[in-house]
């Protein structure tokens, strides 16, 4: 089972490091891809050197940009009052990239390049993680405990499941932390009337194309709740980015149609 939800763990303590935790982010869950999208023959190249520095860099800034750019935006917009008032309205990785406090567009600002470096960083960590919770990797190979059986399952699949936990639980924690560290600002009203849709649409997505892949494509238990996890992520992920592009488009020419008015 996937615990790629888990990996962002890895690049929490490089939060301070001045590179946008966005884009560690990103990169710590970008080498499991492969799994999601059905091209399950990379899984290999993504967990290697070469694939840290190629797909994984592009495809993880692809991500990045998608985040900052068009989810972030509409996700801002459409949290609830009690959420949105501790929220900025652009990303912060955005910012970092710019290298003022202005906007910058996308990989455009002074600093574009932490956006890659971050994502490779991130993707190293994943990679790093997985030599001791999957088999035949290093740490099966070279620390007996993980190669050895213990209750019935191999000590790597107890890692595995283990950290996986660990993790979750960490960013789940950590990301308490930051909302409620964040300064309680003024109740900006929303910018578009659609964004909430987002909200209740993409678990909705999600749940459909669990259930979907699972009943479709699954021949027992394990593979059901692999497809549930990967192809649910994955239409939900989709379902969100369409839904954010349509939302924040119309932001954007409301807002170009209020400064002609102006």
């Amino acid at each position: 089972m996937p615990v790629t939800f888990a990996h962002p763990a890895a690049v929490l303590p490089l939060s301070r490091s001045g590179l946008p935790l966005s884009a560690l982010v990103v990169g710590s869950m970008v080498p499991d891809v492969p799994l999601f999208v059905g091209a399950e023959r990379f899984y290999g190249f993504t967990h290697s050197v070469p694939g840290l520095l190629t797909v994984d860099l592009l495809v993880g800034v692809v991500l990045w940009w998608l985040w900052v750019a068009w989810l972030w935006p509409c996700l801002a917009d459409a949290a609830p009052g009690v959420v949105r008032r501790r929220l900025p309205s652009v990303a912060p990785g955005r910012l970092m990239v710019s290298g003022q406090g202005a906007v910058g567009a996308g990989l455009a600002g002074r600093r574009w390049w932490v956006v890659p470096v971050a994502v490779v960083v991130g993707a190293a960590t994943h990679a790093l993680w997985d030599e001791f919770t999957h088999a035949g990797r290093w740490g099966s190979t070279h620390i007996p405990w993980l190669a050895d059986s213990h209750g019935g399952l191999p000590g790597v699949s107890w890692a595995q499941y283990a950290s996986g936990l660990f993790g979750l639980t960490a960013c789940l924690v950590a990301l308490v932390v930051a909302w409620r560290r964040r300064p309680v600002g003024e109740l900006v009203a929303r910018r578009h009337p659609r964004s909430p849709v987002i909200l209740w649409v993409t678990p909705l997505a999600g749940v459909v194309g669990a259930a979907v892949a699972a009943g479709l494509w699954a021949h027992d238990l394990r593979s059901a709740v692999y497809l549930a996890i990967t192809k649910g992520a994955l239409s939900a992920v989709v379902v969100a980015v369409c839904v954010a592009v349509a939302v924040v488009r119309s932001m954007r020419v409301r807002g170009a149609g209020c400064a002609s008015e102006g």
